[in-house]
């Protein structure tokens, strides 16, 4: 799963100065597997090194998105300016109908042929 969203997603130096602690952050964010673990590795981080910076927030954020596309079956999210292209699997769990009756009553939205990208604007 691709999270390509054109903002910071980072823990700042700032945030947590201890560079070792900081990849140790980035590793468990990566590996965690439930929305609920994201947020009890939030509240570890407000607990320890108070109020999150807002790239740290997205970071966070940035995770629970990803763990809601691939139960989604959504291989790639790319942001490009107020565009938002999304590439599903082969396997998504998403009805293919559906889609298409929503792409057509929101405003500048489009899809391209078999329903592998779909954009809008936002």
């Amino acid at each position: 799963m691709q999270l390509n969203l054109g903002i910071a997603l980072r823990i700042d130096e700032s945030y947590v100065p201890e560079e070792n602690q900081r990849l140790r952050l980035y590793k468990k964010i990566a590996g965690t597997s439930s929305e609920a673990a994201v947020k009890e590795i939030r509240s570890e981080m407000e607990d320890r090194y108070g109020p999150l910076p807002d790239a740290t927030v997205y970071l966070l954020e940035a995770a629970e998105l990803r763990l809601e596309c691939e139960r989604l079956g959504v291989a790639q999210v790319d942001r490009k300016r107020s565009e938002l292209h999304i590439r599903f699997t082969e396997t998504a769990v998403i009805d293919p109908q559906q889609l298409m009756r929503l792409v057509p009553a929101t405003p500048n939205a489009a899809h391209s042929s078999r329903l592998k990208v779909f954009s809008s604007s936002r």
